[in-house]
């Protein structure tokens, strides 16, 4: 009933959707047109263009449109009704701007007549249905309340208390968040790199499936297995539409359903980690952090294997804990091909091989002759189902590097190694700086745990000085709370805080200047708001596990506190 149910609601989608054609589109003055296909995108010089195109409504046509321009658009006409004056011009060529277009448009064919303005490189303009359009938005709606029908009739049959009740609810916020997400972006958007992904796509259709250089485009390096999986969406599409933009947004609902089982894997082994029901608060602690991390959520609408990776990691490290759980070999075996399917999917899945062999080889109650066995017998599998690719790349190419597009990559980009860069965390510049400026080495870029810290919350993008202060507070607040209580060092900033503090203790005796030294003594100030309100408030008392933890951390402040008055 649910796919009955969701495709119902896809036709609906389609059927409101406009149908472009006879585009053309020239320079403008001129009098010689040019065809293009569906939406106008074309690589041209700098200049002023003439775009002309026909939008068909099958039904009562939607009454938002957002427009995306390259560079600018300086003016439209609908219908022979020029649109106000006071609209134009508009050059934001990522978000665009959505207009009211009710009063302009009718059922069936509309024509558009549009001024282009291009600073070079590639011209276009291209046109949505907006997603704060009221048909469109019911029918997100609808999307959600199917889903979440669906969820409430698994939380009925399974839920057994009101505290597992509060866990269904947090899980259901993290699925709406995911599909509120997915709707309000287009490929484009907080994107990583698309084009290119779709490209190893379109080459394996185009060639029969078979793989590509390594070399001979951007992505092409990667493993297959995802771009195999969107090339059969892609070819499915093609045969139903072949709307560009329709392709691009199914390989993103394919990434959509991807975070959802994510998610899904999350939930429950929540159950795993904490089994008694006396650990409700640490359940929903964890639930928590992945339902609503900002940086788990950005998987919703990508288009690259990364969703996949995310997917098959967070499945491998599930059935290794059912395998710790319960020491069925088939849990075991499970974990093995999550990870296969993730070497299969991209390279990064490596890490994932030691955590495995290390369980195995800590797990009780299990003998040495058991051991090896399952781990030859994996590693046996692993080597017989993935080797061939890495094989083919550094036999038949002579190529011997897993991430190809380092030899690409710009001198601007290439970030700093040192121990310093791997070891220092400065919450100052995290406050400060609280995005990732990707071309920037003076905001924190080089800096490995300032960047991680960064990425957990609002990836690799700027979100605007709108919100900059929001932002900072945000870092801000992770930091504090890491410091004033030790239960807080638990969460994903305590790592990257503890090594700051041995990293700044090391590197204040070193600084090459005076405002290098001040501002390593600010950070460490800052450091050890914690440690300060640990003095104030009394010395914790070790008689509980707690308590011990408490005592020892106490301790450490303490002592740093000591060392950083007395550095000469």
């Amino acid at each position: 009933m649910l796919l009955v149910a969701l495709f119902a609601i896809g036709i609906l989608y389609r059927s409101v959707l406009p149908e472009y054609s006879h585009g053309l589109y020239r320079v403008a003055g001129e009098k010689e047109w040019q065809a293009f296909d569906s939406m106008f995108e074309a690589e041209m010089p700098v200049g002023n263009y003439e775009v002309s195109f026909v939008a068909n409504f099958t039904f009562s046509p939607s009454a938002r449109f957002q427009f995306i321009p390259d560079n600018c658009i300086n003016g439209m006409t609908i219908n022979g009704q020029k649109l106000p004056a006071e609209w134009f011009p508009f050059c934001d060529y990522w978000y665009g701007e959505t207009f009211d277009l009710s009063p302009y448009l009718k059922r069936g064919d509309n024509s558009f007549f549009v001024e282009v303005s291009n600073d070079g490189g590639i011209a276009k303009v291209h046109m949505f249905i907006a997603h704060s359009d009221p048909i469109l938005l019911v029918l997100h709606l609808l999307v959600f309340l199917v889903l979440g029908l669906y969820v409430l009739s698994f939380a009925r049959r399974y839920c057994k208390s009101r505290s597992e009740a509060v866990l269904w609810g947090v899980f259901l916020v993290g699925l709406y968040l995911r599909f509120r997400y997915y709707c309000m972006t287009l490929a484009g958007m907080r994107a990583e790199d698309p084009w290119s992904n779709m490209e190893y796509a379109y080459y394996l259709l185009n060639h029969a499936f078979s793989l590509p250089l390594s070399t001979s485009g951007w992505a092409f390096y990667h493993p297959p297995l995802y771009y195999y999986l969107i090339a059969i969406i892609v070819k499915a599409e093609q045969i139903l539409s072949n709307i560009p933009y329709l392709v691009m947004r199914d390989v993103q609902a394919f990434s959509l359903l991807l975070s959802l089982g994510t998610l899904s894997i999350v939930f429950s082994s929540c159950f795993l980690l904490f089994p008694k029901r006396e650990q409700f608060f640490e359940r929903l602690l964890y639930l928590l952090v992945i339902a609503l991390q900002p940086g788990l959520i950005l998987f919703a609408a990508r288009i690259n294997n990364d969703a996949l990776y995310q997917f098959l990691a967070f499945a491998a490290l599930a059935f290794l804990l059912l395998w710790w759980s319960h020491a069925k070999d088939k849990y075991w075996f499970l974990c093995i091909a999550a990870i296969v399917l993730g070497l299969l999917t991209k390279s990064n899945t490596l890490l994932l091989l030691p955590v495995g062999y290390t369980c195995l080889l800590l797990k009780r109650g299990m003998g040495w002759k058991k051991k090896f066995r399952l781990g030859g017998i994996g590693f046996l599998i692993v080597l017989l189902t993935t080797g061939w690719f890495y094989t083919l790349r550094f036999i038949q190419e002579d190529n011997t590097f897993i991430v190809q597009n380092l030899n690409l990559m710009v001198d601007n980009l290439i970030v700093d190694t040192s121990l310093e860069s791997l070891t220092e965390f400065n919450p100052l510049r995290v406050v400060r700086d609280p995005y990732n400026y990707l071309w920037d080495p003076f905001r924190g870029r080089d800096y490995f745990w300032e960047y991680w810290m960064k990425s957990a919350f609002f990836g690799r993008y700027v979100f605007g000085d709108s919100v900059t202060l929001w932002a900072s507070g945000v870092h801000d607040h992770v930091c504090s709370r890491a410091l004033q209580t030790a239960r807080a060092f638990q969460p994903v900033a305590g790592f990257p805080l503890l090594h700051s503090h041995s990293s700044a203790l090391c590197l204040l005796p070193r600084c090459r200047s005076a405002e290098r030294a001040l501002e390593m003594v600010a950070v460490l100030l800052v450091q050890h708001r914690g440690a300060l309100l640990h003095l104030l408030c009394g010395v914790p008392h070790p008689h509980t596990g707690a308590g011990v933890r408490d005592f020892i951390i106490w301790i450490i402040n303490l002592w740093e506190e000591c060392v950083v008055c007395f550095i000469p």
